[in-house]
């Protein structure tokens, strides 16, 4: 990939990322933590409510149906292993855990802004759990 061409994918990605963010923000929820670069994983997104810690993977695409199908069972295994090292620093007493339901979300964002949300896109644990 040219030079260009990465910088313009960055670029859509934070855009990406900002209309993710505003479309949680119209579902009642408020921004922790974006482009969180963890071991094993970056998390693009993450927002809670009094309820519930959303861990949200953003696709931009040309649609929607592009998007969904970005997201990977190996991608899917890498953001959970950035949810469980983000986890293990911002919730190291378990509180969160305890106290709020952890899901993982798809946003999935095509040209033009339309937006889809898919919620609990995912499993957040894996078979052995957090």
């Amino acid at each position: 990939m040219a030079e260009r061409d990465r910088k313009a994918a960055y670029a859509l990605g934070l855009e990406a990322e900002d209309i993710a963010s505003a479309l949680m923000g119209e579902l009642g929820f408020t921004e922790v933590d974006r482009r969180a670069r963890m071991k094993g994983g970056e998390i693009d997104l993450v927002v809670e409510d009094a309820e519930t810690l959303v861990f949200v993977e953003v696709k931009a695409r040309a649609n929607a149906s592009d998007g969904a199908e970005a997201v990977t069972a190996r991608q899917q295994a890498r953001i959970r292993a950035g949810l469980r090292a983000w986890l293990s620093i911002h919730d190291p007493q378990g509180e969160r855990l305890a106290s709020k339901a952890i899901r993982c979300d798809v946003v999935l964002v095509a040209q033009g802004g339309d937006r889809v949300h898919i919620p609990n896109a995912f499993p957040a644990a894996d078979e052995g759990g957090f």
